[in-house]
């Protein structure tokens, strides 16, 4: 086993024997009954990091019918812990631009939590958030019906392949709508790819921080229970002529999406949510 400062780095771990509990944390965690327990790094550079440091901000658990957060409050020796159950969690999401990435969960109290983290180790935190994802729809059942619209809509090679590689995994997602990157002065608007199954509604939306030489690569997928969404409304943007605004309403939230006036299958597709 190495010690947590020579393993420490960019790299989230799941919690063993070669890669233990920081001890700041021990008092506050439950190890019995976990699907899951990881811990987040600080993000802090490893040449910056020393061994008499509190080198983890986060510790993170999946459990049979809840997920627990427990955050190092900055500058102390204390923990801050936040359980929630599967049927509070409204939605979850998890982004990513060049190495900067972040899960956030929306709770049906209002509350949203934010875990960042870097983006080499996005696989391992996906694992998490598919562990949520699961728990959480095994107690949903949709009270929509909604009706699909075939791959060819999808005319963006980056979400023709993310459709390609979500379908490895769940080969039963539907797509519901498409909005392509548009760009009219001064608004930049995001790609939008809206896909569905029994169960959930997944939006991936394309990173618009082109400045920075990551809107090609950079995404966001947000996963929402069918059954946590309240309804929707199809409205005129406020911000804008020509916009479109999607509002989701969730148990306890909102997640928008804004679109083209000009795309008629995007608001079709939500307006089924009444």
């Amino acid at each position: 086993m190495k010690s947590e400062y020579d393993a420490f780095g960019p790299w989230i771990y799941e919690i063993d024997e070669e890669h233990p509990l920081p001890e700041l944390f021990e008092p506050y965690v439950v190890r019995e009954g976990a699907l899951t327990l990881m811990k987040i790094p600080r993000q802090i550079e490893r040449r910056n990091a020393s061994p008499d440091m509190q080198l983890y901000d986060y510790v993170i658990g999946a459990y049979k019918n809840r997920v627990s957060i427990f955050k190092r409050i900055e500058n102390s020796m204390q923990v801050m812990v936040l359980h929630a159950f599967y049927k509070d969690v409204s939605a979850i999401s998890i982004y990513n631009h060049l190495l900067s990435s972040r899960t956030t969960i929306k709770l049906s109290n209002g509350e949203t939590l934010e875990i960042p983290f870097n983006t080499i180790a996005m696989e391992t935190m996906q694992k998490f958030v598919d562990i949520v994802r699961k728990c959480s729809n095994n107690e949903a059942s949709s009270p929509w019906k909604l009706t699909d619209q075939p791959d060819s809509i999808i005319t963006d090679t980056l979400f023709k392949n993310l459709l390609d590689e979500g379908r490895i995994k769940n080969p039963h997602v539907k797509v519901g709508a498409f909005q392509k990157t548009v760009s009219f002065p001064p608004v930049l608007l995001s790609g939008t790819l809206s896909l569905y199954d029994d169960k959930e509604l997944i939006i991936i939306e394309r990173d618009l921080d082109v400045d920075h030489g990551g809107g090609k690569f950079g995404f966001k997928y947000t996963y929402i229970p069918l059954s946590h969404i309240d309804s929707v409304e199809v409205i005129e943007s406020p911000h804008y002529d020509r916009l479109y605004t999607i509002d989701i309403k969730l148990q306890g939230n909102n997640q928008e999406v804004e679109i083209f006036t000009n795309n008629t299958i995007t608001p079709d597709f939500y307006r089924q949510f009444k």
